[in-house]
């Protein structure tokens, strides 16, 4: 299971440098910690905050010793339908 954290943590900081975001960061906080890097996996919880700071996954997993929420699904970035006034 080591191995997979490893291979995550990889993947996951070369698409931080190409496109930094908030999910992105959440996750690779949760691969850090996974492998027991648990100062490095704290401060991407934290620069997840920083770029959404409603961010509950990052919120949530910043306050546990075992972070659960892994971010399936890109944090909306646009307006939806329901968000205009009309």
């Amino acid at each position: 299971m080591l191995e997979q954290w490893q291979n995550a943590e990889f993947w996951l900081e070369r698409a931080e440098q190409i496109q930094p975001t908030a999910e992105g960061a959440n996750n690779l906080g949760v691969a850090m910690i996974k492998q027991g890097k648990l100062e490095e996996g704290g401060e991407f919880f934290m620069r997840s905050l920083d770029r959404y700071p409603d961010y509950s996954d990052a919120s949530a997993n910043r306050h546990r010793p075992t972070p659960p929420r892994i971010t399936m699904h890109p944090l909306r970035r646009n307006p939806s339908r329901r968000d205009y006034e009309g």
